[in-house]
Order: structure tokens, then C-alpha cells, then sequence
């Protein structure tokens, strides 16, 4: 079993608030289909049908939109009936899917005990899966909740490792924002010297891959999380010096 710290005495509001940074605010639960249509059709097996695939789509999305005007129930009984379909039919992953939705519903709730229990239960099936993908988001956005409720430690953990499975599937774009959060990490602890290597590290990185696309990504995020660190002089100076050509041709991994 996945162990998390106990938290106590942390502002609800502040876990609410706390982003998920692989969610965008239009799709704040994993639906297949919305995310990528041609992933979930190719990745469909007999044991689940094309029907399947796009029902569970289709209800993914209602619960977003339900989730989204803060009709909690109705949303969870949304995800209920993705559920009982995955179920039925073995689609392991799906139900992974599913936990992680509860722990966004519970999320927005408010309740830190929903959050954390159905969270936990989501990484276990990714891990049995070998879904390194989705374990290392979800270890990104755990990590960024305990960041919202200043338990730093907790969020090292899980930033160190989703960074180890990011490198596991060679997922460059994943590594170079795990290095550019963990130096945000250590920017708010007070360690301002880690910080700037983290930083340069993420820069590096990116910079190594020979990906143009990939250089300015970090560049950008970094200038977002480096916005009044004055003391981060010469991270500046070294951003300002990349070569921003081809940027716009990028597309993502």
C-alpha cells in the first residue's frame, strides 16, 4: 500500500485551490477520448468494445461538465457508470481512470480523506498496469497538492518519484517540468541555491535533447516561476541567450 503523510490543521481552501498541472481547467477528469480520440480507439482490446469506448467517453464528459458547475453527486454518479462498465468488462486501466476522477470530485470537495484514499487506489492498479505515463502525472499532482498545503517534504517525495518513471518511458517534455517543479520547490523552502541548479538543470535538459520546441517550453516556464526571483540573476541572463528559432513548429510528446 501507498503510505502519505497525515496532514493536519492545512486550509481546505488552499487543497482546493491546489492545480493539477497536467489538467487543463476544461478537462479536469481523464477521459480517453477527450484527451486523445485516437489513443483509446487503438488501445481498445476484445475485452472491451468500440461501443464501450465510446460510452465511457461520453459520460467522461458529462462529468466534467458536472464537476465543473460543482454538481458533485451527479458527477460522481457519472463516473459510477464508467465505472460498473470497466468493471464488467476487465478494463483495468479504466478503473485506474476512475479513482483518480473520485480523487478530483473529493478534491473539489474539499475532503482531504476522499482525495488521498481514492488517489492512492489509482497509482496501485497504474502500477500493477505498468502505466507509467499516468502514475508519474498523478505523482506530479499529488505533489502539487501537498505543495498547496505546505507539506514540502511529502511533495519532494512525489516529485522525485514521478521524475524517476518520466525517465523510465523517456518522457523528455515530463522530466523537463519535474525538474523546473522541483526547483520551484526549493525557491519556496528558502533554498534558493538548489533552486538555481534545478533550474539550470531543467534548461540543460531540454537544451541536450536538441528539440527547439522543447527548449522554449522550459525557457517560458522557467521565466513563469523565476517572475520577482531577483536572486536568480544569472538563470535570467542564461534564458534570455536561448535560440527561440523553430519554437512555433513545436507540438508536444
Amino acid at each position: 500500500m501507498i503510505s502519505f503523510p497525515l496532514i493536519q490543521n492545512r486550509s481546505l481552501s488552499a487543497f482546493r485551490e491546489s492545480a493539477f498541472p497536467f489538467i487543463t481547467l476544461a478537462s479536469i477528469l481523464i477521459a480517453g477520448t477527450i484527451i486523445s480520440p485516437q489513443w483509446i480507439y487503438a488501445k481498445s482490446i476484445a475485452s472491451h468494445t468500440y461501443n464501450d469506448s465510446v460510452e465511457v467517453a461520453r459520460m467522461t464528459r458529462n462529468a466534467i461538465n458536472l464537476l465543473k458547475t460543482g454538481r458533485y453527486d451527479e458527477s460522481r454518479m457519472m463516473i459510477d457508470s464508467v465505472y460498473q462498465i470497466a468493471e464488467k468488462t476487465g478494463w483495468e486501466k479504466k478503473i485506474g481512470d476512475c479513482y483518480f476522477n473520485y480523487s478530483q470530485i473529493e478534491r473539489q470537495r474539499g475532503n482531504l480523506d476522499g482525495f488521498f484514499e481514492n488517489v492512492e487506489k489509482a497509482i496501485q492498479i497504474y502500477s500493477n498496469q505498468k502505466a507509467w505515463t499516468e502514475a508519474a502525472r498523478t505523482r506530479t499532482g499529488i505533489a502539487q497538492v501537498h505543495i498547496g498545503l505546505k507539506n514540502y517534504q511529502a511533495a519532494h517525495q512525489h516529485f522525485a518519484q514521478s521524475l524517476e518513471l518520466r525517465e523510465l518511458t523517456g518522457d523528455t517534455l515530463g522530466i523537463t517540468n519535474n525538474l523546473i517543479n522541483i526547483g520551484n520547490l526549493f525557491y519556496l523552502e528558502g533554498n534558493h541555491s538548489d533552486a538555481s541548479a534545478f533550474f539550470f538543470r531543467a534548461l540543460r535538459y531540454a537544451d541536450d535533447t536538441g528539440n527547439q520546441g522543447l527548449t522554449a517550453i522550459a525557457t517560458n516556464d522557467i521565466f513563469l516561476q523565476i517572475t520577482g526571483y531577483q536572486f536568480i540573476k544569472e538563470v535570467s541572463h542564461s534564458l534570455r541567450s536561448v535560440d527561440m528559432t523553430g519554437a512555433e513548429g513545436y507540438l508536444g510528446v
